[in-house]
């Protein structure tokens, strides 16, 4: 049974920001205040300098309106300074309330790790390995299951760091030395990398991230002579862009047809022996308007303009009557269809 690992999350919650919310308010309660009070002292100022002058014949009256405009825009440039200072403050109170939820998050991430003792096991047995301590294979039967745990705490991290949830330049003191330990380990690729890549392609993605940033700051890849890069299919899987539409009358029913029939090694052989009785009949069952194969119910993922995944979905207020009609119309050729439909 897979093992779920419990990861933390970043703590957004309102109770966690209140404190934050309430100090902008105080700021911004503030800021106002002051550029209300630079306002009327400006203005005061001038007028008393206006009426000083003009009392020993050393201003003309007509000049007044032009002082008076004076004196609003040395005004309104103040509160202007005034308001982008307060939102530089702003701006960097959030970033420093986020580096701190980030440092605590990182924090809570590694207690996940290091209170595993089966995952801390993985790490010492990769460890013995690199340093050759241990001969021959160290992933088996009893074991395997925490290699996956290990792995599955790692596609964790990448997908926060992918979200940009995190950030490589954080954690990359504190984990990769374990990250580069499991992906750079041979053994560990061969057993699960390599063979179930779709369901790491977030720790393939974080790695050709992560090693272009140890690159750029001169650090180190641990076993960098066995990098996963090397790879022959690693660029195929993290530069995947597959997209998913509704199947065209233009799609190749044979193409579906083969992608459906080796979904599953037992059900289609089963019902249609062949690959080749397949293609015929489920390219048959497509033109239907509301067969379960009917082409509307179809959905394709694309990928370079190439179908690579077929899904079947069946929305329908009837689907014993086509259930039925499907297993009678395709029994009369085939006896055993209806006993497959059956199991």
């Amino acid at each position: 049974m897979k093992k779920y690992i419990n990861i933390p999350i970043l703590n957004r919650s309102k109770n966690s920001l209140y404190a934050s919310k309430q100090g902008h308010l105080k700021k911004v309660i503030t800021t106002a205040l002051i550029i209300i009070g630079s306002f009327i002292f400006i203005q005061g100022l001038i007028f008393i300098v206006y009426e000083t002058l003009q009392n020993f014949g050393m201003l003309p009256r007509e000049e007044r309106t032009l002082i008076i405009g004076l004196g609003d825009v040395i005004v309104s440039i103040i509160a202007a300074i005034a308001v982008v200072y307060q939102l530089g403050q702003v701006k960097e109170n959030e970033q420093k309330l986020r580096e701190i939820e980030e440092a605590n998050f990182i924090l809570q991430f590694n207690q996940s790790f290091i209170q595993d003792e089966k995952i801390c096991n993985v790490e010492e047995l990769l460890e013995k390995q690199m340093m050759g301590e241990v001969v021959g294979p160290i992933i088996n039967s009893e074991n395997k299951q925490s290699f996956v745990n290990y792995l599955v705490y790692l596609e964790g991290l990448s997908a926060l760091v992918n979200r940009n949830v995190l950030t490589i330049k954080n954690i990359d003191d504190l984990f990769a030395y374990r990250f580069f330990l499991a992906m750079n380990n041979e053994e560990v690729q061969k057993s699960q990398l390599f063979e179930f890549a779709d369901y790491y392609r977030g720790c393939l993605k974080l790695y050709a991230l992560w090693k272009r940033y140890r690159n750029e700051h001169n650090l180190p890849i641990l076993q960098h002579k066995t990098s996963i890069d090397n790879w022959l299919h690693f660029e195929e899987h993290i530069n995947c862009d597959i997209s998913v539409r509704k199947c065209l009358d233009t799609d190749s029913s044979k193409r579906i047809a083969d992608i459906i029939y080796n979904v599953d090694k037992y059900i289609y052989p089963a019902a249609f022996k062949t690959n080749s009785n397949a293609k015929k009949v489920l390219s048959k069952l497509m033109k239907e308007d509301n067969g379960i194969f009917s082409r509307k119910n179809i959905r394709l993922a694309i990928y370079k303009n190439e179908i690579v995944g077929v899904g079947v979905v069946l929305a329908s207020d009837n689907i014993d009557f086509i259930k039925d009609d499907f297993i009678e119309k395709f029994s009369i050729k085939r006896s055993h269809f209806a006993d497959v439909c059956e199991k």
